[in-house]
């Protein structure tokens, strides 16, 4: 008879995984649980089906359910261990229109909303990642409500890589929750929007923790190396480099920030993201400016 696995589980529920980002920045946590014996088992759930293609590839023993989140129910939630998500943010963000609850595309964090006010036994973790607007709008109001009535203490950061030394400038909100009766502290209270700023890293990072101001060739590819080696799709032609150069971002190299992609990155090219150059910058400079 085979051994029954009698290992504790720890469900985790990721909404929202997208290509699998969250999955991806808590790997290394699930791998060491299970070595120290903690079974963890993981749903993840996005209705996009290029992301599902995606996520099934960066993760193919937990592939992702692509389902829409509204047809969950109770039982997916209770007990769960931990709930990461990464709701929509185009209600919460300029290009949106900032429609907020209002948005259509608001729909089903509003019911992941209700799900939480009404489970007996809700997620004792939450981890959530939106854009940076989110936190001054009616949709946050609501969930800091609810999660303050379900008894969780929580955090909420505006926070980019660039914080961490990362060579990439995307601030973002990010709110980490939690639920433990023997957790006797006061529970947060109500805060004006503006005491949430990018300040608040200071609570993240310890004071005496330092982090290097890494470049690009810590995260480059080295057949970038090669002037010639990127596929000629990829290359942005002579004429529109001699049009838009003064206000093309490019990156170098050395380059140690970067700007995020929009979705018109690449058939705009002001302000939806860098553009690299395998060349130093000074062989550029000489030859264009």
């Amino acid at each position: 008879m085979a051994s029954r696995d009698v290992r504790q589980v720890r469900r985790v529920l990721e909404l929202y995984a997208g290509i699998g980002g969250m999955h991806f920045a808590l790997d290394e946590y699930f791998k060491s649980a299970d070595e120290a014996g903690e079974k963890i088992s993981i749903m993840a759930v996005d209705i996009n089906p290029s992301a599902k293609l995606v996520y099934d590839a960066n993760f193919p023993s937990a592939p992702l359910r692509q389902i829409d989140i509204r047809a969950l129910k109770d039982a997916h939630f209770d007990g769960v261990w931990l709930m990461t998500l990464s709701p929509p943010c185009q209600p919460f963000s300029r290009n949106g229109n900032v429609l907020d609850v209002e948005d259509a595309r608001c729909e089903s964090f509003l019911f992941v909303l209700a799900m939480l006010a009404r489970l007996t036994n809700p997620p004792e973790n939450i981890i959530m990642e939106n854009v940076k607007g989110f936190e001054t709008s009616e949709a946050c109001r609501q969930m800091r409500d609810v999660l303050r009535k379900q008894g969780y203490r929580f955090k909420e950061y505006l926070l980019s890589p660039i914080h961490f030394g990362i060579p990439n400038s995307r601030l973002r909100y990010y709110l980490t929750a939690w639920r433990d009766p023997a957790d006797k502290s006061e529970l947060p209270k109500e805060l004006p929007p503006d005491e949430l700023s990018e300040d608040s890293v200071k609570t993240v990072i310890d004071a005496g923790t330092t982090y290097s101001e890494l470049d690009l060739r810590q995260f480059l590819h080295p057949s970038v190396e090669i002037e010639h080696s990127a596929p000629p799709s990829l290359l942005i032609p002579l004429d529109i480099l001699a049009k838009y150069l003064m206000v093309l971002d490019i990156k170098f190299p050395t380059s140690t920030t970067t700007n995020c992609f929009t979705s018109g990155y690449g058939r705009y090219f002001k302000g939806t993201g860098s553009m690299f150059c395998p060349l130093p910058e000074h062989m550029v400079n000489d030859s264009w400016l």
